[in-house]
This record gives C-alpha cells, sequence and structure tokens, in this order.
C-alpha cells in the first residue's frame, strides 16, 4: 500500500478511550489499540476508494475484500487508524494481529501493520512496520514478492529491508503476526516464531495502522504505478489487532484477604488449536472455594473455528462446550462469567485455563477462606434498560461481622457512533454498598468510553459489621451485568478485643475500625478506618502495656474510609521489636482497638 492518504488529519480527533491507556509505571504495558471486531468500532476510518465497497465487520472478525475492480481507476479497501498516534519514544510498541488470506493473491497489493500517512502524492518509500504482499500480472517479476518490510523515509528508494516469506508463510491460512519495533531495530513474529530482524533500516517517525486491499503495483524501478483489474473476490480478514506499548505482564495478586488468587489478565487467546494458556497453582482452606473466570468467545462462520475455553481443576476436566466452559458457537462475542463453588480439600491446587483459537480471557479470581460460603450469587446476564443515574439492581444480604469479597462483572459500550467521545453518552454502571459509593467512571466502576465494550471484573473487599447490607448497581445508559457474587467466612462476631460498636442515631456504628492487613506483619501494615460523620479522629499505636509508640493521626477528616501505613517504628523513627501493639482509634466520645503482631 504505498500510496497515500488524501486525508486531512487535522480534521480527525485524537482517540480516546481505550485508545490511551495511562501506564502506573514506565515499564507497564499500556494497550494502545485493541479491536476483537465483535461490534462496529468508529474510531477506525471505514475506507474505500473507487467503485468498491469499503471493509465489512463479519461474524467476528473484519473483511477487506475488492471485488471486480477496474485498471482505470484506483481501488482499495482499507481499515485504518486516522492519525499517526504511535510513537515508540517511551518505549517499544508491538503490533500483533491474527490474518489470513481467502484466495491465493491476485495482483495489486495487500497488507497489515504500521505505516506512515502522507497526505501527498509525491513520493513513493515511507516510515513502515508491515507485512505486505505485492504482486503484478507477469509471474516471477521483480515485483512478485511477499515479505516482512521494514522502510525509513529519511532514505529514500534505498531505505527499505525486508525478509522473503514465500517458503516461510501460507497466508492462506490463519497466522498470529507479531511486529516489534523498537527505536534500533524491527522484529517480525509469525506464530510466535521469530522471521526476522532489521537494525539497518529503522522508521523513524509516528506511524498509523492499516490492515488494506488495492490494486496498485508499485514498480520499484520506475516509481510506476500499475493499476490492475480482475474479476472476483480478493479477501483479507483479520480476527483481532491489538497495539501495545512496553511489556504486557497481567496484574496477579496471591493472598489478598478472601481472594487466594486474582489475575487480571485481558488476554486474546494466541489462535492455536487446544493450548494450555495458564496454569494457576493457589490454597484452598476448609469451607468454600469459587473460582470465577469472566471471558469472550466468538463463532466466524466459514471463516474459521470458533473460539473455545475450558478449564481443568487439579485432574478434573470440565470440557469444552460445557457449562463450565467458554464456547463461541454459543456465545457469538458475548462475554460469560464461569461460576464454580465447592468445597475442596484444605491444601495445594492447580487450576488449568486451556484456549482453543482466539478466546479473550479478562480475570480469574479464586475466593477460599476457612469457613467461607457463598452468601449471594446471581449469574443472569442482563443489560439495564436506558435511564440516567438509574437504580438499576438491589441485593440485600446478611453477613456476620468481618470480611466481605463482593465480585461483579460485565460491560459498558461507549458513546456511539462518532469520535467525540461524550461520558454523558456512555454506558456506566456504579456500585453503591450501604451509603458507600465507589463513584462513576473510576476504577471500581464501569466506564464505557474506557471499556469500548470490553468486560471487566471489579473485585471488592470490606469489612462490614454484623447484620443486614444492601448492594446496589446505578446505571447509566444500557450496561451488561455478566455475574454478581458475594463471599464471605462463616463466623462469630469478631468485634476487635470483644469492644461492641455503640450506634448512632441512624442505627450505624458511629465509625469502624478495620483489621489492620497483613496482620501478622513484618516491614509495614495497612490500618484502615470507615467514620460516617465528619469529625476530629486520633490514631496511635501502643505497646503491650498500653503506653503509646507512636501517633499516626491527630485531625478533622471527612466522611468515608481513611487508610494508614505504619512501619513499624516509634516515633523517633526507630524499629521496634517483634511483639504485640494495638492500633487505638479514638473519637471525642469513642474509641476502637485492634490487636497487631510485628514479626522481625
Amino acid at each position: 500500500m504505498l500510496h497515500f492518504l488524501n486525508i486531512r488529519t487535522s480534521h480527525w480527533l485524537v482517540l480516546v478511550g481505550m485508545l490511551y491507556f495511562v501506564p502506573t509505571v514506565l515499564e507497564a504495558q499500556k494497550i494502545l489499540l485493541r479491536d476483537d471486531f465483535f461490534n462496529k468500532k468508529y474510531y477506525w476510518y471505514w475506507r474505500n476508494d473507487g467503485p468498491v465497497d469499503p471493509p465489512q465487520l463479519k461474524s467476528g472478525l473484519v473483511s477487506a475484500n475488492l471485488v471486480d475492480p477496474t485498471d482505470q481507476a484506483y481501488c482499495n479497501v482499507e481499515l485504518m487508524n486516522p492519525d499517526n498516534i504511535f510513537d515508540n519514544s517511551n518505549g517499544p510498541i508491538t503490533v500483533r494481529m491474527r490474518v489470513r488470506a481467502m484466495q491465493p493473491k491476485k495482483p495489486g497489493t495487500w497488507g497489515w501493520g504500521l505505516w506512515h500517512s502522507e497526505d501527498t502524492d509525491n513520493q513513493y518509500v515511507f516510515d513502515m512496520a508491515w507485512f505486505m504482499e505485492q504482486r503484478d500480472s507477469v509471474p516471477d517479476s521483480y515485483n512478485t514478492w511477499w515479505r516482512a518490510v521494514s522502510g525509513d523515509k529519511s532514505m529514500g528508494l534505498l531505505g527499505l529491508d525486508f525478509v522473503d516469506l514465500d517458503s516461510l508463510v501460507d497466508q492462506t491460512q490463519w497466522h498470529t503476526y507479531t511486529i516489534l519495533w523498537h527505536p534500533d531495530s524491527v522484529v517480525w513474529w509469525v506464530d510466535g516464531e521469530k522471521v526476522y530482524k532489521s537494525t539497518t533500516v529503522v522508521p523513524k517517525l509516528k506511524m498509523a495502522f492499516h490492515f488494506w486491499v488495492d490494486n496498485h503495483v508499485h514498480d520499484m524501478i520506475t516509481a510506476a504505478k500499475i493499476k490492475q483489474t480482475w474479476q472476483g473476490n480478493n479477501e483479507l480478514v483479520m480476527d483481532f489487532v491489538e497495539i501495545y506499548q512496553g511489556n504486557f505482564p497481567a496484574r496477579v495478586e496471591r493472598g489478598n484477604r478472601l481472594a487466594v488468587f486474582r489475575g487480571m489478565y485481558n488476554e486474546i487467546g494466541n489462535g492455536q488449536r487446544e493450548y494450555l494458556w495458564k496454569e494457576i497453582p493457589f490454597t484452598a482452606y476448609d469451607g468454600e472455594t469459587v473460582i470465577l473466570v469472566t471471558g469472550r468467545a466468538e463463532q466466524y462462520e466459514h471463516y474459521s473455528d470458533d473460539d473455545d475455553l475450558r478449564l481443568v481443576l487439579d485432574q478434573e476436566d470440565w470440557g469444552w462446550n460445557s457449562p463450565l466452559s467458554l464456547d463461541g458457537q454459543q456465545l457469538n462475542g458475548g462475554v460469560k462469567t464461569i461460576v464454580y463453588a465447592g468445597e475442596l480439600t484444605p491444601g495445594e491446587h492447580t487450576l488449568q485455563v486451556w484456549g482453543d483459537i482466539t478466546p479473550t480471557l479478562y480475570d480469574v479470581t479464586i475466593l477460599s477462606a476457612p469457613g467461607g460460603r457463598v452468601v449471594l450469587l446471581d449469574t443472569l446476564v442482563e443489560t439495564a434498560p436506558e435511564g440516567q443515574n438509574h437504580l438499576w439492581k438491589e441485593y440485600t444480604f446478611t453477613v456476620d461481622s468481618g470480611w466481605v469479597a463482593i465480585y461483579i462483572a460485565g460491560t459498558a459500550d461507549e458513546d456511539r457512533p462518532g469520535r467525540d467521545y461524550n461520558d454523558a453518552e456512555d454506558d456506566d454502571l456504579m456500585i453503591q454498598l450501604d451509603s458507600l459509593s465507589f463513584g462513576w467512571q473510576t476504577d471500581t466502576s464501569f466506564y464505557g468510553n474506557k471499556l469500548f465494550g470490553e468486560a471487566k471484573a471489579v473485585l471488592i473487599q470490606r469489612w462490614l459489621p454484623a447484620g443486614e447490607h444492601r448492594l446496589t448497581l446505578w446505571s447509566n445508559g444500557t450496561p451488561t451485568k455478566t455475574a454478581v457474587l458475594i463471599y464471605a467466612p462463616a463466623q462469630a462476631d469478631s468485634t476487635p478485643l470483644g469492644i461492641r460498636y455503640p450506634l448512632d442515631e441512624h442505627g450505624k456504628p458511629e465509625f469502624i475500625l478495620e483489621p489492620n492487613y497483613p496482620n501478622p506483619f513484618n516491614q509495614s501494615t495497612r490500618i484502615a478506618f470507615e467514620i460516617h460523620q465528619a469529625r476530629s479522629v486520633q490514631l496511635r499505636i501502643v505497646d503491650i502495656r498500653g503506653r503509646e509508640v507512636v501517633r499516626l493521626l491527630n485531625r478533622y477528616l471527612r466522611p468515608g474510609r481513611h487508610e494508614v501505613v505504619w512501619d513499624g517504628t516509634d516515633r523517633h523513627g526507630n524499629s521496634l521489636p517483634s511483639g504485640v501493639y494495638f492500633a487505638v482509634l479514638n473519637s471525642a466520645s469513642h474509641q476502637r482497638v485492634q490487636k497487631m503482631l510485628l514479626v522481625r
């Protein structure tokens, strides 16, 4: 596709939402763009030139099909992001996509990857890093090739480096292609195998993503453009594309209170058949263990076998196309949360996640605790009715005092159509526990203009007093929930040191001091508390004899939840010895105490 885009890029708005995630550290991965083509995204330019149709969204994929082009006109079918937004100055850029050609190549050009878009037609070599085939009507001519290509515009016609792929890759079969663009190299992989690395010609400019079929052959000797014609289809299809910066590590947590494991993967499978994707060791306790897996699976009509995901717990295979699996033929691009709850032998266990083709694995969460039990479970997939600030779902539940885990999975769509995404018009879901709201468009919510229809699972762990509680879901637009689960240990009232909470005039504790975490601790521990009214609060650490060793807090606070970290030192910064200490929370008329164990 060595032609030029005759568009004014200044008219295109900068892509937002899931196209720009801010990493927490420089080494972290951030997704710049990802589309699994389960619905039409308007951040693309769905382009066609000449008397041909633009790209079409098929079942779970996008098709660029150039049918019956004429040699009297330039004909092109193309999917592209409209601006040169990808810049590797802040870390390497990785482009990963699954692509298949539905017929052997006809005369013309097709390809996929990164290219610096231009707004003029007087150049023939651009910054690029892509897979590309060009074929003219004369077999075995100079302009007939299938290559992985890197280009540097500053080097002119000599600024190309490539490897021929004719003997390596049959592009009429499905393959997962990967391009890694470093500041000093470009590396290409096919199905996880490296096929070439270029260090002599490396793109310098910002680039955009392109996926196209056209009827041009570019003669690299004479710089002529030769239009081609044929009868019938020349179809290229793409299952997914994702572009990210930096590494792609999953966010994994182990031993976080009731969650013995949590993997926030947000990954698309590798396209192979029946592969072991994840292997997760975990510890189960004497109580009910809950396994939650949220994912998406698609079916592709005649283009490909469907996506599937199956689970194996220890030696028990839960099977493909079973109630405890993801079946693309059944889901057809939908999201499902697999829920297993049962008593396991206390000790070590292993969960295996197997993939087939390209399911998306968003989240794996395993809850287990002594005496743990499912308090509430709702696995009905529901979409909220249209409305704003709508009280959509309400759940009441009763627990003993202690830690409670609340798991909510669902999806939310962006504001559509158009590219000027309006936060007031997208789908949102807000979670509220009793009187505590977790807010709209936060990390603990579902925010359509960041999710773009992708799924998400939220895990909230809170210390609650004994009694009845209320969980409510509020909606803007039409978000979808796939599962709501509440899990808690079955235990007697465990108010720290037997101190009862006096209640305010509304029947609620005046404030709550949660158990510190971790406990026992070595380096530091977090002390959290919640107050229902603004007040002056003092938080002290005292030793076993009741002597104050350090004062962590002494000020006026607003209502809500607050958290303080204690590093095991006294008021002078000296490390304290191992032993029992107490966190003491005071207001004008009330006191709460929490026992802690420091282990050096």
